[in-house]
């Protein structure tokens, strides 16, 4: 009885976050976001594996490195630039986060050759 009580009373908890209509958008949109990451770091260890380290000696190290490579920034800065973006407009610094990134990304495919 006591169980059924707690479960409803998330269950109502959560379709009134889904209702609010701006934490849909945050969600969905950090959601896709992270899988958008997730593919990205995927694929360059794919590209890395079957292109560059193709039948190489060192080819584990340098998809294990891509892994610590994606995984530093966020264990270094992340403590540190919470505190800094805590205080900061929310909006304009994650857009400016998402430009930067773009941008990054286009030196990144500019540097290999493939634009």
């Amino acid at each position: 009885m006591d169980n059924s009580k707690t479960a409803s009373r998330q269950a109502a908890r959560k379709r009134r976050l889904l209702i609010n209509r701006d934490f849909t958008l945050l969600w969905s949109a950090q959601a896709i976001s992270k899988l958008g990451d997730v593919v990205f770091d995927y694929t360059l260890v794919f590209w890395i594996a079957t292109s560059i380290a193709r039948e190489q000696r060192w080819a584990p190290l340098a998809v294990s490195g891509i892994f610590v490579a994606t995984a530093l920034p966020t264990l270094g800065a992340g403590p540190i630039a919470g505190v800094f973006v805590d205080r900061w407009q929310k909006r304009p610094t994650m857009l400016l986060m998402d430009a930067l990134r773009a941008i990054l990304l286009l030196l990144l495919l500019l540097a290999t050759g493939i634009l």
